[in-house]
């Protein structure tokens, strides 16, 4: 296999379509980095790269390298603060979790695991849904609490639970009375939801799709209270994960006659060798 560092050089060539562009970003010149392109094409028994007036055309040779090469290093990255970080007795696990999801599972277990895991350095952080599948792709968390199966082989995803996604509608609502309610109803409505840094915002706004209709959404929060609070005072009715058996007091939570539901799953690489993360996915499972 190539140097790591003359991959990161094929990288910046391939993203930018050019020799001397990507050179001046690398800081060598350009004619030292044509000789190694060279000799990766070399090595690999390929082209990647054709000339053209704009600069370089990427091959397929090309795509399917660079593809593979930005695995590898970050696998180099990786095994490289594993192995200082064994070096220097660090025995960490990072979980990242999307945004809304600790109200589904309850922080505290997560706190409860690293509390008897005393040798164990836990960190944990909200993201998006699509962030924390990043993060563990980059390898910069080892463990990660998402919304619904994402289509990688290497990752393995476990389901945790299901929480149901209910109208949350203000005493006096014309819906009030109702138990269940179809989505098309809500066609015009004020929508009160979770931004675009949670998962449920993109996933209601697909699911009104579906079913014809645009939604019109009258204020968007990042804090559940907040949420709770916006639909107390009338701006409009809310859409949220519904975590608690009782509804906030002057509220009444709606189930909605389609299927309308988080999977939650955890996530990991499929190549870990990390203890941790079983011994996590034990933890969490049978308190779900």
């Amino acid at each position: 296999m190539g140097d790591i560092k003359n991959f990161i050089y094929f990288q910046k060539v391939y993203e930018m379509h050019s020799m001397h562009r990507a050179a001046e970003h690398l800081f060598i010149s350009a004619q030292g980095l044509g000789k190694i392109i060279k000799n990766l094409e070399h090595e690999y028994n390929t082209t990647f790269f054709v000339r053209s007036q704009n600069g370089v055309v990427p091959t397929d040779s090309a795509k399917l390298f660079y593809d593979w090469s930005k695995e590898l290093v970050l696998q180099d990255a990786h095994i490289k603060t594993e192995i200082n970080n064994l070096n220097n007795g660090i025995n960490r696990l990072r979980i990242g979790c999307a945004s809304g999801i600790l109200k589904a599972i309850q922080l505290k277990t997560i706190l409860d695991f690293a509390n008897s895991n005393k040798t164990l350095h836990v960190e944990w952080s909200e993201y998006s849904n699509e962030e924390v599948i990043n993060k563990l792709l980059n390898y910069d968390i080892e463990y990660g609490i998402v919304v619904g199966l994402h289509d990688y082989p290497n990752l393995e995803q476990v389901k945790l639970c299901q929480c149901n996604l209910v109208l949350y509608v203000y005493e006096g609502h014309p819906y009030y009375e109702k138990e269940k309610i179809p989505l098309d109803m809500l066609r015009d409505e004020n929508i009160i939801i979770m931004n675009e840094s949670f998962h449920i915002y993109n996933d209601f706004i697909k699911a009104c799709k579906i079913k014809g209709f645009t939604p019109n959404i009258k204020a968007k929060t990042m804090d559940g209270g907040t949420l709770m609070h916006l639909c107390r005072q009338k701006i409009g009715i809310a859409i949220s994960p519904k975590f608690e058996d009782e509804a906030p007091a002057g509220l009444k939570a709606i189930a909605f006659e389609e299927p309308y539901h988080w999977d939650i799953y955890g996530t990991f690489r499929k190549n870990s060798k990390d203890d941790s993360i079983k011994k996590l996915q034990v933890a969490l499972l049978p308190q779900i």
